[in-house]
């Protein structure tokens, strides 16, 4: 079970020198994330309905790790205006968020822009708009 912390003593202990201290800090924090991080891509959203939870379970323990180490790196810049755990958990979701914007849109092709601006994605209709409000939307996103 990871130990109840207050602000000050994540701090201390994720700086400590003592390395069983130190180690024992990453460890729950990164416990912490990854729980955050799982429960958020658990949500139902469509983008990972497919996937099994084993593949979540994957996706999140990746998740934290980067977010462990983002907030240890960020740490300085934590002020103390809620409790440690709340702003780690809040760098780690943004962190998922935008991973998974990432690679929703790794295989998207700016070369389906034309030069005025409009987006042309494959599967387009004849008349060169979107298939459907799902594409619409994406392709809005895209431009945003």
């Amino acid at each position: 079970m990871a130990k109840n912390r207050t602000n000050e003593e994540w701090l201390t202990e994720l700086t400590s020198d003592e390395v069983p201290i130190q180690t024992a800090a990453i460890n729950d924090l990164r416990t912490r994330l990854k729980r955050s991080i799982l429960y958020y891509l658990s949500q139902d959203r469509s983008d990972l309905r497919d996937l099994s939870g084993q593949e979540l379970e994957r996706m999140a323990d990746d998740l934290s790790q980067d977010a462990t180490l983002r907030v240890i790196d960020n740490k300085d810049t934590f002020r103390g205006e809620s409790k440690f755990t709340t702003w780690a958990n809040r760098i780690a979701i943004r962190m998922a968020i935008s991973d998974l914007r990432r690679a929703r849109y790794k295989d998207f092709s700016l070369d389906d822009m034309t030069a005025e601006g409009e987006i042309f994605p494959s599967g387009a209709s004849d008349t060169g708009g979107p298939t459907g409000p799902e594409k619409t939307v994406e392709r809005d996103d895209v431009l945003a």
